[in-house]
């Protein structure tokens, strides 16, 4: 017997081996065909970590990973907290539960989750917390077979359904009290901006553009390409990529700049743009939550601002209607 569960173990831990290696094999095949495995493998692992880890120190990283890690769990809005809480509990008893009845591999949902949970958990942001979201369906499970155990209710198709519908209900209106709402949802000025600024950049085929802070999205309609190597600030970003987004700045290598000034301690880049020969063209609220970021479109001297007349209801987002002229 003992030997059976070896053999099973051994087996399990061999699929788990392939089908790490089947997903990673497309892209190292691709980056390798390309030349630039090697850039891959830095800039994924290497220089992500150095965005990370400002503290190298073992006391260090164990601070880190306790005050902005799961201390960033208090940090947040109230329901948000009591969700992120409520999900993790769940979590821990659906764990609980597998063990429980499991006849082998009793800890490897726990180990699993744990595991998962705990690398989420390192220096993230508010949001990161959905990565983890996927082991929920353990608490789920354990529900429904508590609801099928101790209850005349059976899990009937229609049941299943209901308790689906529910529970897809309740995330749908979690992440509405989380996240401003898509653009589907949200007919503002802040969704006619967005478009607005995208058709100022459409007189550029596959414009390049940089931004001062995080890619928040502009640029997609009109397939813009990265201005440089570093084209957004990560958050703890290094010497060398700030370095790089300066001098690409400096060499006018972006057609377009996108400026949020609240995200910046100074004046500092927007003087770039300015000794760098870039005007700004247009500027508008971008909405998160309950704060509104002032954003600045900077571009080369040689664009032309079209009125602004575009309009964009809910079916041209719903039918992806092509709203950017061509």
């Amino acid at each position: 017997m003992i030997k059976r569960r070896k053999d099973l173990i051994g087996v399990s831990f061999i699929y788990a081996l392939a089908g790490i290696l089947l997903i990673l094999s497309p892209f190292v095949l691709y980056f390798a065909y390309k030349g630039s495995l090697g850039d891959f493998i830095y800039e994924y692992f290497i220089a992500t970590t150095q965005t990370v880890v400002k503290n190298p120190t073992l006391t260090g990283m164990i601070k880190d990973y306790i005050f902005n890690g799961w201390g960033n769990i208090f940090h947040l809005h109230i329901l948000r907290s009591s969700m992120v809480c409520f999900l993790l509990l769940n979590i821990l008893l659906g764990c609980v539960f597998f063990h429980k009845r499991l006849s082998a591999f009793k800890w490897f949902p726990a180990i699993m989750a744990i595991w998962f949970i705990c690398i989420s958990m390192y220096h993230n942001i508010g949001y990161y917390y959905q990565s983890f979201v996927g082991f929920a369906i353990f608490p789920v499970i354990m529900y429904l077979s508590f609801l099928d155990r101790f209850t005349r209710f059976r899990l009937t198709k229609v049941g299943i359904l209901c308790c689906a519908g529910m529970i897809t209900a309740i995330v749908f209106a979690g992440n509405l009290t989380f996240t401003r709402p898509t653009f589907f949802l949200n007919e503002s000025k802040e969704r006619t901006d967005f478009y607005y600024v995208n058709r100022i950049m459409s007189q550029v085929t596959n414009p390049t553009i940089v931004f001062s802070f995080c890619d928040i999205g502009y640029g997609t309609p009109v397939d813009a390409l990265p201005g440089c190597k570093y084209w957004t600030r990560q958050v703890g970003a290094t010497d060398v990529m700030i370095q790089n987004r300066t001098l690409a700045i400096q060499q006018q290598l972006p057609d377009f700049v996108i400026y949020l000034p609240d995200f910046e301690n100074s004046d500092t880049f927007k003087s770039l743009l300015q000794q760098s020969g870039y005007l700004m063209y247009y500027e508008w609220t971008t909405q998160k939550g309950t704060h509104g970021y002032a954003s600045q479109l900077y571009g080369k001297q040689d664009i032309i601002l079209h009125p602004k007349d575009i309009q964009v209801s809910a079916m041209d987002i719903l039918l992806k209607k092509q709203i950017i002229p061509r």
